[in-house]
């Protein structure tokens, strides 16, 4: 997955072999980010010292992309001044909206630091991926709330992020609830969405089927048939059984339904 407004610089070796500027040695992060260091003899953001990185260039550039910086490092001589100048100069530059951090795992080596370095790079980079909830696990603001999520999301990282599979938990969720007036308008929702998406009309189906309206059940579960034989979808013999199922249902109740082109 690309994220083209988001740069993560999660504990990584750095090229040691760059040449020095202005007496100083530079190092590049592997998107391209100049990280120099005032001390001649370090040219990595990660090693054995701690950071030494007492100047981060383009920060402002770097702003402009909403970027992130995770910095992470083992601990060693002299790592507690030369982090703490690092934090310093951040603080110092940090432009509105440009996110770091810097952590220091004392208990892990040159090579074991990069592992959770980046483990905790991306959390951190990522840290509002998930759709704010309740101490019960309920979204925030129901399907108003989920949207504005997915929308402030999208903008953050700079392209759109699906909410299909939020929107489809949430509907499930309301289900179970036994709120199915409000989850057949979650699941509508979805469908409206992202119509290319065999598993919104089956979703769609169940709700309907809840709802005790074979008739519109049977009508999505066929849709979900039809989109899913389209794109090849992994789940179209589920959906098939879905539809079965239903139609079984219908003849079984006296009202059979045949599967009909409206979906709604």
């Amino acid at each position: 997955m690309t994220l083209p407004s988001v740069t993560p610089v999660a504990c990584a070796c750095l090229s040691r072999k760059r040449p020095p500027i202005g007496g100083r040695r530079q190092a590049r992060s592997r998107c391209g980010v100049r990280l120099v260091d005032d001390r001649d003899n370090a040219g990595c953001v990660c090693c054995e010292s701690g950071l030494h990185v007492a100047r981060v260039e383009a920060v402002d550039e770097l702003a402009d992309r909403n970027a992130n910086i995770v910095l992470a490092g083992s601990d060693g001589s002299g790592r507690a001044e030369n982090d703490g100048a690092l934090q310093k100069t951040l603080a110092d530059k940090t432009p509105k909206d440009f996110h770091w951090k810097s952590a220091v795992y004392p208990d892990e080596d040159h090579g074991t630091s990069v592992l959770r370095g980046y483990y905790d790079g991306l959390r951190e980079i990522f840290f509002d991926w998930h759709v704010p909830t309740d101490q019960d696990g309920k979204i925030i603001g129901g399907l108003q709330g989920l949207e504005a999520h997915y929308r402030e999301l999208s903008a953050r990282y700079g392209y759109e992020i699906p909410a299909e599979r939020a929107m489809n938990n949430l509907g499930y969720q309301l289900l179970a609830d036994k709120k199915v007036a409000e989850a057949i308008v979650v699941f509508k929702r979805n469908v409206e969405l992202y119509p290319v998406s065999a598993n919104v009309y089956d979703s769609l189906a169940d709700g309907y089927e809840a709802d005790s309206k074979l008739d519109l059940a049977t009508k999505n579960a066929q849709k979900a048939v039809e989109v899913g034989t389209k794109i090849d979808d992994p789940r179209l013999g589920a959906y098939k059984e879905h539809l079965k199922h239903l139609i079984a249902k219908a003849n079984a109740s006296g009202k059979p339904d045949l599967p009909a082109k409206s979906s709604q």
